[in-house]
């Protein structure tokens, strides 16, 4: 039998994997097919957290979505795409201290025709990669908040 619906539960579950794709995305394209299998890791893990908290209503599994989705926007969202990417679109010099951040055109594994192209797809799938993590963060605290909400009342009401 399926527990409902928590709330917060969809649009958690769509801003974390469409980060997450975008991510994995990101990292292929520039470093290539190695990280095919990280990348899979990566968006499958954050579905796997929210279904087994769905599904056993799990406090547990909600804290540690948490602690992954925290990790994911600080890491890919503010030190990969905030500080490489969002801000080498708006024309400032990135703060990143990442390798190769510092190159006007980054190289890639793979190619969409032309450097300038393959370039342009590459920053703007980290300049999606910051923006979406901003989303993600947001329905993910709501998620996490409802499930302490939800947990809490159980508690109070079995007391």
């Amino acid at each position: 039998m399926t527990s409902p619906v928590p709330r917060f539960w969809w649009p958690t579950l769509v801003s974390t994997t469409v980060t997450t794709v975008a991510v994995a995305v990101h990292h292929i394209f520039r470093l290539g097919p190695e990280l095919i299998v990280p990348g899979v890791i990566l968006v499958a893990l954050p579905v796997v957290l929210l279904v087994v908290a769905r599904a056993r209503r799990s406090l547990v599994a909600s804290v540690v979505f948490a602690a992954l989705v925290a990790l994911i926007f600080v890491w890919f969202g503010v030190v990969d795409g905030v500080l490489d990417h969002l801000l080498k679109a708006l024309g400032l010099e990135n703060l990143t201290f990442l390798p190769g951040g510092e190159a006007e055109v980054v190289a890639t594994f793979y190619s969409l025709g032309s450097a300038s192209t393959s370039a342009a797809f590459y920053e703007a799938t980290g300049v999606v990669e910051a923006l979406a993590s901003m989303v993600m963060l947001g329905f993910a605290a709501a998620f996490v908040a409802s499930q302490i909400t939800a947990h809490r009342r159980v508690v109070l009401a079995a007391a």
